[in-house]
């Protein structure tokens, strides 16, 4: 090779060193050239944890990236920034499809993902239940199912199913009035007993004992909002006359409220005078949470809800919800139908008869998060963990999630549940709830009730 052509080539390879070496320096700091706008960007990633394992992550359409055994998540980096993809499955079950918005020098997490089994697998726990209510901690059911007697009244089959074994032990209540129908049951916070309304009367059931017992409570007649003491399952707090009362006793604790809420060590009652009030449980009162007088409607139902630090009050189907910092209560939204609070306490689900959305209650301005709206009546709605909510109207059993970032994510359950033995149950407007300790779906569909296998990790 001459010199002339030595130094061509030493001239050609430092030119493509000083044209590359950027190149990739910026390549290894996370910074592409944007072909389309013509410049040097810095790029993005998405970061992606989803159960169960072993499903493929799509982005774009373009990369696959599959979880093991030994991590549940993917991360992928430089991705110029604008609207990105992700596509989630796994044979077997529901895609999971997301949009998300990538920005420079920033990753985006989806780190709550859940695929839901397209079969899944439910076992048929008793076939002739007219009502369940179950346990705070997930262990038991109490089933009752009525029956009418030639005689013109009619008897409540109970039967307590321990959730871990399957087995149930049943107890008897007869002679009611055939007009007599179970308004509430309510377990204590110990899930030891039952404090169940059948028609105008309160019985406390105590379906744990080897022998379990139901004894009537007359000094409940006529009283309202009867509840638990939730570090006493042998005390019941109740009002009657306007005043609220603990056990038999005929002395008023607090006198001229219209609701209250019992919380470890303390009670809450709104009183007449439009102040909500703290007592310790002897009804000493310790302050006054509002600095307004809301006002009250002698008609209207008042419900008092506290989460962490954030204290509601439903009135009717009005939510009002309390500023922090001026102490008044504010319109946060109406109608609701029910509210209820995440496992993590940090958030409350709420619902009408046409609209499911959710607010996080750590905020001193609470917002208001859609995930849907019907044109059918909702139901129910519950908690299934803490990111996903599962709802029913009509016919039909709804798993949502709760991440609003582009598109929400929903899945609606067969109409139909298959059985271990090959049987099938139909599923006509259902009812339902969530067991957070079991993580289970349970259904009461006709006198059938249905529990699902694990939804959530």
């Amino acid at each position: 090779m001459t010199k002339r052509n030595r130094l061509i080539v030493l001239a050609i390879c430092t030119v493509l060193f000083f044209i590359i070496t950027p190149y990739i320096i910026l390549y290894s700091l996370g910074y592409r050239v944007d072909f389309k706008k013509l410049r040097i960007v810095a790029t993005g990633g998405i970061y992606v944890k989803a159960f169960p394992q072993g499903v493929n992550v799509i982005i774009d359409s373009k990369t696959n990236d599959k979880t093991s055994i030994l991590s549940y998540s993917v991360f992928k980096q430089n991705l110029l920034s604008g609207v990105h993809t992700v596509l989630i499955k796994k044979d077997g079950y529901y895609d999971y499809q997301k949009n998300l918005t990538i920005k420079e020098n920033e990753v985006e997490k989806l780190e709550h993902v859940i695929l839901i089994k397209k079969d899944i697998p439910f076992t048929l726990l008793d076939s002739n239940t007219d009502y369940f209510y179950p346990s705070p901690n997930g262990n038991y059911v109490l089933l009752a199912t009525i029956t009418a007697n030639t005689a013109g009244s009619k008897k409540i089959d109970f039967n307590i199913l321990h959730v871990t074994n399957g087995q149930t032990q049943s107890f008897l209540l007869d002679n009611l009035l055939l007009s007599d129908q179970i308004s509430t049951a309510i377990w204590s916070e110990d899930s030891s007993n039952v404090l169940a309304k059948i028609g105008e009367h309160y019985f406390l059931l105590e379906p744990l004992l080897p022998t379990p017992k139901i004894t009537p409570l007359p000094f409940l007649t006529s009283s309202e909002q009867a509840t638990f003491n939730p570090q006493d399952a042998d005390q019941i707090f109740y009002i009657k006359n306007k005043n609220l009362f603990a056990g038999r006793s005929t002395v008023p604790i607090i006198k001229n409220i219209i609701a209250y809420q019992v919380t470890q060590n303390s009670i809450r009652s709104l009183g007449y005078d439009g102040f909500l009030r703290t007592a310790n449980l002897d009804g000493k009162t310790t302050g006054t949470v509002n600095t307004r007088a809301l006002v009250i409607k002698n008609k209207s139902s008042y419900t008092i809800l506290s989460y962490k630090n954030t204290v509601w009050l439903q009135e009717d189907t009005l939510l009002w919800t309390l500023n922090q910092t001026s102490g008044v209560f504010e319109d946060f939204y109406n109608p609701v139908k029910k509210v209820k609070v995440s496992p993590d306490g940090q958030k409350i689900l709420l619902h009408n008869d046409r609209e499911i959305l959710f607010s996080y209650v750590n905020s001193n301005v609470p917002e208001k998060i859609f995930l849907n709206r019907l044109s059918e009546k909702v139901s129910d709605a519950f908690w299934l963990g803490d990111h996903y909510v599962v709802f029913t109207f009509g016919n039909n059993i709804i798993i949502s999630e709760i991440d609003n970032r582009g598109n929400i994510n929903t899945v609606q359950l067969p109409n139909i549940a298959n059985l271990p033995d090959g049987k099938t149950v139909d599923i006509n407007n259902p009812l339902i709830y969530f067991n957070q300790q079991d993580k289970k779906l349970y259904i009461l569909t006709g006198n059938n009730l249905l529990s699902s296998d694990q939804l959530i990790p």
